[in-house]
């Protein structure tokens, strides 16, 4: 029987676990491991001020524009923490592995200087994301077609009372 891709990278993550090599090296390893997932950096929320960017390009997502998807719990420290559970053998399986750091691996959209700045931001907006299948990942971006667009200026209409 062939394993899944979920059961693949479980795999490859207890090799990463067992490397003698620092830490840091091992984070950025899992950074692209984890990059496998085709819907990594799921999107839960927005910032007020990241929604006034969008405004002013469209509610288009445009190169160099400054909007970042911000972790809500920093990747270095989800696999620090994702390591130490293996380590103390909390993981019964892939799946419940899985579950932890898919329940780890929320982002918001912000602005660039909100994603610097991490616990100060201006107010974020939750949405719903039904499937995760708004903002899905494209490397270090996110697909953003009408649909995003949409939801966007919904959002700043009922937000937003600049």
């Amino acid at each position: 029987m062939t394993k899944d891709y979920k059961e693949r990278m479980f795999d490859a993550f207890k090799l990463i676990c067992q490397m003698e090599i620092d830490v840091r090296k091992k984070t950025g390893m899992l950074t692209y491991l984890f990059s496998m997932e085709p819907n990594q950096w799921r999107v839960v929320g927005v910032s007020k001020d990241a929604l006034r960017v969008f405004k002013e390009h469209g509610f288009k997502s445009k190169s160099k524009m400054g909007i970042n998807r911000s972790h809500i719990k920093r990747r270095y420290d989800s696999y620090i923490e994702i390591m130490k559970a293996y380590e103390e053998g909390k993981f019964q399986n892939h799946l419940e592995w899985w579950n932890f750091y898919f329940d780890n691996d929320e982002t918001y959209l912000t602005t660039a200087s909100e994603n610097m700045r991490k616990s100060n931001h201006s107010e974020i907006i939750m949405i719903e994301n039904p499937g995760f299948n708004l903002f899905r990942s494209v490397g270090f971006g996110w697909k953003h077609g009408p649909d995003e667009e949409e939801l966007l200026r919904k959002l700043h209409e009922l937000h937003i009372k600049d």
